[in-house]
């Protein structure tokens, strides 16, 4: 990964609170002005940034991410539940 680079999950958005958490990982460039550069989708996006360490990881959740099942913790899945919005897509 380039200095100028950072890697965002996009979380699909999702009315329904307990539906499956769907996301992408996507490499993006940081630009000189708020946001980054999401070359994937030829556009500017704004990103929140999530600090997470919390405890020793129990893995007994899973997200769909960018096609494949990924374990996390469930305070991570919880976070990302939270996170997620009802019509418009999330970045982190």
């Amino acid at each position: 990964l380039a200095p100028w680079k950072i890697r965002l999950l996009r979380i699909a958005p999702s009315a329904d609170l307990q539906s499956d958490l769907t996301c992408d990982l996507l490499t993006a460039d940081l630009v000189p002005f708020p946001g980054v550069g999401l070359v994937v989708e030829s556009a500017i996006v704004q990103y929140e940034a999530l600090s997470y360490t919390w405890g020793y990881p129990v893995l007994t959740k899973s997200i769909n991410c960018s096609g494949l099942r990924l374990p996390v913790s469930e305070t991570m899945y919880e976070a990302l539940r939270y996170i997620r919005r009802k019509d418009i897509t999330s970045y982190l």
